[in-house]
């Protein structure tokens, strides 16, 4: 089991490749938490460094600090004039100029405080790993989905006031007396992307495994959506926390919030991601990254996916 203080020794040298947590308003917690989960995996396989950008304004799921906002420090932090605006994947006119990337790659290795080689544009696939051989450095699974799945569980360390937070939140409802099922419903902006996922498939693979629950842990941002489906599950003792955004989810929306409020939904989210990744079996959408967040935390295990 890696600590804090583990991951910490591990990204703490050069080469340091530098990871824009939070930088884009436009992206939810689940997209930056998954690609940093994937990110950090690669790094630490191939030994390279890691940081996080260094954020400069309250938007989105950052509150004023990024990262910290919400959970325990992991790694250093990197700062550097348009850091925040360059480090992105892709670069604008990437396809069409790849020249673009060596131009960006060589301002950011100049600009960035402290320095920095490789950056979210980078194909970390294709980067050469790190000669670490000699390190006293803890041991890592070169599996890389065990590696993800342990370091999913050690990066989920609040900072004490969110802990307590989401604890009274997961409170409200009362505790499982047995193993449970759970599920994640995603409607809001989500049609952007994709087709809302039918109540009746998640209805339909519940059904399967009633004879084996009594329980089932509904999470959601949609409240109309989440109660619609507890009426279909009659053989279920259904459980739900109210989402902070009853109609469904919008980033847009969100990103415009005070930051007692942006604050408030992500302890609130927090607490439905607890309680879906502590559940025997999870039933997910590969189009959410909230599934992804949660599969990963489970290492794959005892999820099925219904689309």
């Amino acid at each position: 089991m890696l600590s804090i203080d583990d991951i910490y020794r591990l990204t703490s040298h050069a080469p340091t490749f530098v990871y824009p947590w939070g930088c884009d308003p436009n992206a939810g917690f689940g997209a930056n938490h998954s690609g940093l989960t994937k990110s950090l995996t690669l790094c630490l396989i191939k030994g390279l460094g890691f940081s996080l950008v260094n954020p400069r304004e309250s938007k989105g799921i950052v509150l004023s600090r990024g990262y910290e906002d919400y959970f325990q420090p992991f790694c250093g932090t990197t700062h550097g004039f348009l850091l925040n605006r360059i480090n992105k994947d892709p670069l604008p006119f990437q396809k069409k100029m790849p020249w673009v990337k060596n131009l960006a790659e060589a301002y950011l290795r100049s600009a960035c405080q402290p320095g920095a080689s490789h950056f979210l544009f980078s194909d970390l696939k294709k980067l050469p790993a790190a000669d670490r051989q000699h390190d006293d450095q803890p041991k890592l699974p070169s599996d890389y989905a065990e590696l993800r799945q342990m370091l999913s569980k050690a990066l989920w360390a609040y900072q004490p006031e969110i802990a307590e937070r989401v604890e009274t939140i997961k409170a409200e409802i009362p505790k499982f007396s047995k193993p449970y099922l759970s599920l994640c419903i995603r409607r809001g902006d989500k049609i952007i992307e994709s087709d809302y996922a039918p109540l009746e498939l998640y209805a339909k693979h519940l059904q399967t495994l009633e004879d084996q629950f009594q329980e089932v842990f509904i999470a959601g941002d949609d409240l109309s959506a989440i109660e619609e489906l507890a009426s279909r599950l009659t053989n279920f003792k259904c459980l739900y926390l109210t989402p902070a955004f009853k109609r469904g989810y919008n980033n847009a929306i969100f990103s415009q919030q005070s930051t007692d409020i942006r604050k408030d939904a992500m302890t609130r989210f927090f607490a439905q991601v607890e309680l879906m990744r502590d559940s025997a079996i999870f039933i997910g959408t590969k189009t959410t990254n909230v599934s992804w967040l949660v599969s990963n935390y489970r290492g794959g295990k005892q999820v099925i996916w219904i689309d």
